[in-house]
């Protein structure tokens, strides 16, 4: 097949973050989706990213229905791995450039500071998912800017883990939203948040743990989200608090997209 278009799109979801998902052009006029958990319908749709991809490495790893969800790119669990962004993210992380969702995205480097890029299982995503489709080594392709200092961040620890080691995925998720701030040109607005943001990691770990799950664990997830708002208000001007989030100071934001609530800490099976 040749190679297209594969396009990163976002919807609007009220009080939440924007729903996003991938869009890939098969012929002119034609297009195939990756809903990315929940479809690619939704008010105020918007093209985020495009580059060019082959529409089988993807569709490889497009992963089985979780529940009444699909289109999941073997991410891993809903709320607890990732949400949305971290699965659109992984279907264009078969594009060449690489690609990712921006600030364009409402809600995004929220996510980002939850789950990282990629979800919090990426190491075995590469290995088990991305890598089995993929026709070239992912370092091999083309990267944005952002892409590269990504690769830069995550291919080390990776590399530690496939040898046995260990690596601190809480750190890596420290680290990777404040490099995906400082290529937004706000790196220096949120140094301030790295300490709490790391309390904030541990305790969305802690709500992780209680073994709860559907609209129990999403709202526990939603009150984490909104505190970690409240914190970056305080820290950064309107202006700025703007530039990373998306929305204006005191705007509501959850993470979790309440037409998912259901499926939030639900096991694939």
């Amino acid at each position: 097949m040749p190679v297209r278009a594969i396009e990163g799109w976002a919807t609007k979801i009220s009080d939440a973050a924007d729903h996003t998902f991938v869009r890939y052009a098969v012929s002119e006029g034609t297009f195939k989706y990756f809903g990315c958990w929940n479809g690619h319908d939704g008010p105020d749709p918007r093209n985020i990213c495009s580059s060019q991809g082959d529409y089988a490495v993807p569709n490889c790893y497009r992963g089985k229905p979780v529940g009444g969800c699909k289109d999941t790119a073997e991410i891993g669990v809903y709320a607890v791995n990732g949400v949305c962004h971290q699965s659109a993210n992984c279907f264009l992380y078969s594009a060449s450039p690489r690609i990712t969702l921006n600030r364009r995205v409402r809600g995004y480097w929220l996510s980002v500071g939850f789950y990282g890029t990629y979800g919090t299982r990426f190491d075995w995503w590469l290995e088990h998912a991305y890598k089995p489709c993929a026709k070239k080594d992912p370092a091999e392709l083309e990267m944005d800017p952002l892409s590269r200092k990504l690769h830069a961040l995550y291919a080390p620890a990776a590399a530690t883990l496939r040898q046995g080691g260990t690596a601190n995925w809480s750190d890596l998720i420290v680290q990777d939203a404040a490099i995906t701030a400082e290529h937004w040109g706000l790196g220096a607005s949120i140094r301030g948040f790295e300490e709490r943001h790391r309390e904030l990691l541990a305790e969305r770990d802690r709500v992780l743990g209680l073994g709860i799950h559907g609209e129990s664990l999403a709202a526990k997830l939603n009150a984490l989200a909104r505190q970690a708002l409240e914190d970056l208000a305080t820290l950064l001007e309107a202006d700025e608090y703007e530039g990373l989030i998306g929305v204006p100071p005191g705007e509501p934001l959850d993470i979790i997209d309440p037409a998912l609530a259901r499926f939030a800490g639900v096991p694939p099976g």
